[in-house]
């Protein structure tokens, strides 16, 4: 419930004559205290889940009778079953308060969850789907990355080019660029030191390495032909490279676009993004 208790210590900060509805379970690891509604004493597990989140939903409720409530819970692709649960259970809920509740997630890390897939087929669902920032975009998000200061428009493109206007990626590569002091301010405008490159952050080869080590060794062959092949590759490409035929390797393709790295257009695949 990780997330869910991040929300709960600034509501019970803002609005302390709440306080003691949050759940006990919730309120020990809230406020370090032992008061707030009592548990539930139901011996069946469903029975006292169901009761935890019946008071949490009521401490929602009597927050929003003061104030429109926005609660966005992140990073929903990795969290655990249980915030999960109560995140389904909060969409069964709201449509009967003022209250907003925004789930952000990564739907090309891994296979979503059942509970979260559950979720994105309710019809009172609205989905955003993000797209990689403009290249106008991509200059303010640098901007406001490094605080002040303008990027130099050369490395900007470069960042660009390479990141093809991924925010996390280029989050990362900003970081990696301060933390290592590749960069220098001169006149309001940050370029890069001379001899110094932009290469991919121990950061993100961690998450590619973690996507490449759930393939299987066979799949990890294939991808290594799809890089020396290019961006994207036709599957008359791979049927002329491996000399096999076309079914023998179709399962490797899905096996490698489930995990995220690469995505099918009718008969050509490429890769995710260029990194």
């Amino acid at each position: 419930y990780g997330p869910f208790l991040e929300s709960l210590r600034f509501f019970s900060s803002t609005f302390k004559e709440f306080a003691r509805l949050i759940p006990l379970e919730f309120a020990r690891s809230v406020l370090g205290a032992e008061s707030g509604l009592p548990s539930s004493d139901a011996p069946d597990k469903l029975a006292a889940q169901r009761y935890l989140f019946d008071t949490f939903w009521i401490f929602l409720q009597k927050v929003s009778g003061k104030t429109p409530l926005v609660v966005v819970i992140e990073d929903l692709h990795s969290a655990d079953r249980a915030t999960l649960e109560l995140f389904l259970y909060l969409s069964q809920q709201i449509s009967a308060a003022p209250i907003l509740l925004v789930g952000v997630y990564r739907k090309s890390d891994t296979e979503l969850p059942a509970v979260l897939l559950e979720i994105t087929y309710k019809k009172e669902v609205l989905h955003v789907e993000l797209e990689p920032l403009s290249k106008e975009d991509h200059k303010d998000f640098l901007a406001q990355s490094l605080g002040h200061g303008v990027m130099d428009e050369m490395l900007a493109s470069d960042i660009f080019a390479t990141t093809e206007g991924h925010p996390l990626f280029t989050k990362e590569i900003i970081e990696q660029l301060v933390a290592t002091k590749s960069l220098n301010l001169q006149g309001g405008i940050w370029r890069k030191l001379k001899g110094e490159s932009l290469y991919l952050p121990p950061s993100l080869q961690i998450l590619l390495a973690q996507k490449w080590n759930r393939l299987t060794p066979k799949a990890q062959s294939l991808l290594n032909v799809a890089a020396v092949a290019g961006q994207f590759i036709h599957l008359s490409i791979f049927e002329f490279v491996l000399a096999i035929p076309r079914e023998s390797f179709l399962d490797l393709l899905d096996e490698i676009v489930e995990v995220g790295l690469l995505k099918e257009s009718g008969l050509t695949y490429g890769f995710v993004h260029s990194l």
